[in-house]
């Protein structure tokens, strides 16, 4: 025992101190196990309250068989037996409670087992040195053990084991056979540790504070999360001895397991999934209390593929042994047992994510899952994922083929048994803790970063195990929304933003709080765990929400308006066009809805902004653009809501929300309905003019979005709707005609459009009809004339003019109007102007002179020639003509009235005799005409007396 001490770091000086004060003291050998302890704070003692046979006895020196193959209560078969201990000390001791008298007597091979000692895997090889341990050091370690369970109210147990474990330093991979292990550097001594030890890792290196090799953080951090696994496990002490007090150890942290629901006992339970939860308490000397929550989900699989593998020629045999035959060979024995444990502990937002085989694994960068990924938050959770599963020669983990390599049928039984049996267990683990922290305040919180660092921990492959018959979801449920299991079969319709949006979708939709009850309603930005979950959003669930929303509080409220928008663009990307219509409907109800009004939307930027974009979510031809001006703010929403009102299946949309676009396609039926509504409307306030403007807008925009206007339009019975709004110069007021009416005005070249220069001169030179003129004629309409509509120019006016009968009407604008043509000087139309003053198309070539009349008797009596040959036509009123000059008069082909002008008319007049009746009985008209009558001209004048006065007649020569 010495020499071992020795190994420990005590060395002979101090460990024949130890023998020395315990000799004074009246104690021998069997005390220096636990005063050595407190020396070389390097040892271990564990204690157990289960009952240890004869053959577990026979077991424990059987280090290189293992007798666990054909017992399912044991792990020992997967590795993870009380021989792991090797990996932590060079040699263990055992003690227990005595052993029970066997039924059967032990054969002799058995009978040199006993109930304590010494295991060294060692013996004969290295360390001869250490002596074997004696009767009354066993007696030591017994009265340790039983101090240990002084500290329990129950005492100690009929049954128990307990090992003590010397953990391993560097001087136990040196070879000591070189010499004096002081002569060897710190390079050769880790060159000659490399050589022997099982693994290069130490539990307390030389060096380490006093501290670090008190503290029992590390031990149990690492049984922290496999406790809810260990069935029979309630209470671990960490304890330390002292000189003063051996018989009492100081208890440095104890781990209180508390199950509040029923323990599950996995040998005992029956087939199917078992749910449990509870608390672990961690009291630590000096610290305040810890206690985290666990939750934790069992399965007993019966699956037909596992039986398969079991019962396959390639899966394993074990050694079993038997008191009276000795050992047998026979097929392994396995439980298609598997259970997912959670615990929740303080810390700084991460999930960790292990395997155990009842024991936590070693493993690291496992294929399928991360071990470690953040999630947010102030929590630590840890995740076992435990299989009744073999692991690996170097037990650090799961016995796994390599990527590409064939499965052997351990491989298959552990890869099967970990994608169907534990993996699904993972969401029932989720529902068992979240009832578990039901009561807290930050459940929710709580729940929402583990799910957030799950769903990015597993791989896809992983992830459709876990979902595979389930999904975890933030489901709404009425008012409120919990976490809750749906089937993976359950269609799920995610509403878009997370939690703190729930509020918004509440008073958006009020009917949602009952179609929650029927449906499936998830947020989209909350985690889940849902892989493969259909997320469908049916177009009759879509539409029952939209048509529920409230028109006058979303759009006094930008924040409602804009989660608004969020949910039809998240509906359009889920079902396309096909919600389009929903969303028209919606958007009419708020442009006609009286309580809204359009300034709400319009002055508002970021209603503007919300609104717009969901107009842009209607496709084009849905739309109806309406015009709006600002100086008419009233009129144009009253336009607007007059044309929501008969818009169809259309918005009407003000071009103060979504300006310049007029690419509406509508068919006849809704053209005429649109039209028909604009042809009744009257101008409202007292800017008349505006509005006519306004409404004449609206036509244009009705005719343009309108794709058969231009052969439609003159149709019955479009063309009967009084549309259009023109300036009707014959009584000087704005009048509405008719598309019939105003294509008739454009036929006899009577209606202008851009320019009214004119118009009003114009008008002035004829009585028999009107001078029409639109102020801006609709594109449209102008493609059904096949031109635009001209300018009210000197051309147009001549070309007015020429079908028409003779100017006649006041001087003053026919002057004017003279005086406008004839002013483009050379260039003008000398041919139509003169046409403009005589009203006959045969005089247009020239070829007959005008006369201007005056009031003379020659005058009077070209007068009457002239209407006596139906030539009046060519008597001009001289006053027309004042203010041309000579040389324009005779470009127009315009005579004076003089007495040899007169006596040629009278030799080309087409009669018989001319009665000068236009002159009567004045005769001194008469004498006048005879006096001046142009010499050699005699014999046209003939005079006669006639009736009871003078008469004069002159007779035609032709």
């Amino acid at each position: 025992m010495v020499g071992l001490l020795v190994d420990l770091g005590i060395g002979l000086a101090k460990a024949s101190t130890l023998v020395a004060e315990a000799r004074q003291r009246g104690c021998d050998t069997r005390h220096l196990l636990a005063i050595a302890r407190w020396y070389a704070r390097s040892q271990r003692l564990l204690v157990n309250n289960a009952k240890f046979t004869l053959s577990d006895a026979c077991a424990i020196h059987q280090a290189g068989i293992g007798t666990k193959g054909l017992d399912e209560d044991k792990i020992g078969k997967f590795g993870l037996g009380l021989k792991s201990v090797f990996h932590l000390c060079e040699a263990l001791f055992y003690v227990s409670s005595p052993l029970e008298e066997n039924p059967v007597p032990a054969s002799s091979h058995l009978a040199k087992y006993s109930r304590h000692g010494l295991l060294n895997p060692w013996f004969d090889q290295r360390y001869k040195h250490w002596e074997r341990v004696e009767e009354h050091d066993i007696k030591n370690l017994k009265l340790l053990v039983e101090a240990q369970f002084k500290q329990l109210p129950s005492g100690l147990p009929e049954h128990w084991f307990a090992i003590f474990l010397p953990l391993r330093l560097p001087e136990h991979c040196i070879d000591l056979s070189q010499g004096d292990v002081n002569e060897l550097t710190p390079q050769e001594r880790l060159v000659e540790a490399q050589k022997w030890a099982l693994e290069p890792k130490f539990p307390t290196l030389p060096g380490a504070s006093e501290q670090d090799r008190l503290d029992a953080r590390q031990h149990i951090e690492r049984i922290y999360g496999v406790l809810p696994l260990l069935t029979n496990l309630r209470l671990i002490r960490f304890c330390s001895a002292n000189t003063e007090n051996w018989k009492a150890p100081e208890v440095k942290a104890t781990i209180d397991f508390r199950c509040e629901s029923d323990r599950l006992n996995w040998r005992r339970m029956s087939k199917g999934v078992h749910r449990e939860h509870g608390t672990i308490v961690v009291e630590q000397h000096r610290l305040a209390p810890r206690e985290s929550v666990y939750a934790a989900a069992h399965d007993l699989a019966d699956l037909p593929e596992l039986n398969d593998i079991v019962q396959s020629d390639s899966w394993p045999w074990m050694d079993a042994l038997d008191e009276t035959q000795g050992w047998q060979r026979k097929p392994a024995v396995a439980k298609q047992h598997g259970a997912v444990a959670i615990l929740d502990t303080d810390g700084a937002g991460v999930v960790s994510i292990s395997r155990a085989v009842f024991l936590p694994l070693a493993e690291s960068n496992v294929r399928g899952f991360q071990s470690e990924t953040c999630c947010g938050g102030k929590r630590h959770f840890r995740l076992s994922l435990h299989g009744y599963c073999f692991v690996d020669a170097g037990r650090l983990g799961i016995d796994e083929a390599n990527e590409g390599e064939e499965r052997s049928a351990r491989q298959d039984w552990n890869q099967t048994l970990i994608d169907k049996v534990v993996l699904p267990l993972v969401i029932p683990a989720l529902g068992e803790y979240r009832d578990k922290i039901g009561h807290l305040p930050d459940r929710d919180e709580r729940i929402q970063h583990l799910t957030a660092g799950l769903s990015h921990a597993f791989s896809d492959e992983y992830a459709k195990c876990v979902c595979s018959n389930e999904s975890w979801v933030f489901l709404l449920h009425g008012k409120k929304a919990q976490w809750e299991i749906r089937s993976h079969e359950t269609a799920l319709l995610a509403l878009p933003g997370g939690q703190h949006d729930l509020a918004n979708w509440q008073k958006l939709f009020p009917v949602l709080s009952k179609l929650s009850k029927e449906h499936a309603f998830v947020l989209h930005d909350m985690p889940s765990l849902s892989i493969g979950a259909t997320y469908k959003w049916p177009i009759d669930i879509a539409e029952q929400l939209l048509s529920s929303v409230p028109v006058d509080p979303v759009t006094r409220d930008p924040d409602l308006l804009r989660a608004l928008l969020r949910f039809c663009e998240h509906l359009k990307r889920e079902l396309g066009n096909g919600i389009e219509p929903a969303i028209c409907e919606l958007s009419q109800r708020i442009l006609s809805d009286a309580k809204v009004p359009l300034s709400r939307l319009r002055s508002n930027e970021q209603n503007r902004a919300a609104f717009a974009g969901l107009l842009n979510l209607v496709g084009e031809t849905r739309k109806l653009w309406v015009p709006f001006r600002d100086d008419l703010v009233g009129e144009s929403e009253n336009l607007v809501h007059r044309l929501q009102a008969v818009a169809g299946q259309r918005i009407a949309i003000p071009s103060v929300l979504d300006p310049g676009k007029r690419s509406t396609d509508l068919t006849d039926e809704e053209a005429f309905r649109i039209l028909s509504e604009l042809a009744i409307a009257e101008p409202t306030g007292g800017n008349e003019d505006g509005y006519r403007k306004l409404m004449s807008e609206a036509v244009d925009w009705m005719l343009e979005a309108w794709p058969q206007a231009v052969h439609r339009i003159l149709e019955e019975p479009v063309c009967e709707l009084p549309l259009f709004y023109v300036r009707d110069y014959s009584s000087q007021a704005t009048t509405r005609i008719s598309p019939f009416e105003l294509y008739a005005a454009a036929e006899e070249e009577r209606l202008f459009g851009n320019s009214a220069q004119l118009c009003e001169r114009l008008q002035a030179c004829v009585l028999e009809q009107s001078i029409l003129y639109i102020d801006r004629p609709s594109a449209c309409f102008t493609s059904a004339l096949g031109s635009a509509l001209p300018s009210c120019t000197p051309e147009h006016c001549v070309k007015f003019l020429r079908k028409r009968p003779k100017l006649v009407g006041t001087h003053e604008p026919r002057l004017d109007l003279l005086e406008q043509l004839t002013s483009a000087g050379p260039d003008a139309d000398w041919a139509s102007i003169r046409y403009l003053l005589h009203g006959r198309t045969e005089g247009i070539a020239g070829e007959l002179s005008l006369i201007a009349i005056d009031q003379s008797p020659w005058g009077r009596l070209a007068t009457y020639i002239l209407e006596a040959c139906a030539q009046g036509w060519r008597a001009l009123e001289e006053s027309l003509l004042d203010n041309l000059t000579s040389a324009e008069k005779r470009n127009l082909g315009i005579e004076a009235c003089l007495p040899s002008n007169v006596a040629q008319m009278v030799s080309k007049a087409d009669a018989t005799k001319l009665q000068l009746s236009s002159l009567g009985e004045d005769r001194s008209a008469c004498d006048t005409i005879i006096r001046n009558w142009p010499s050699g001209q005699e014999e046209l004048l003939d005079l006669q007396a006639a009736g009871h006065g003078p008469l004069y007649f002159i007779p035609a020569l032709c």
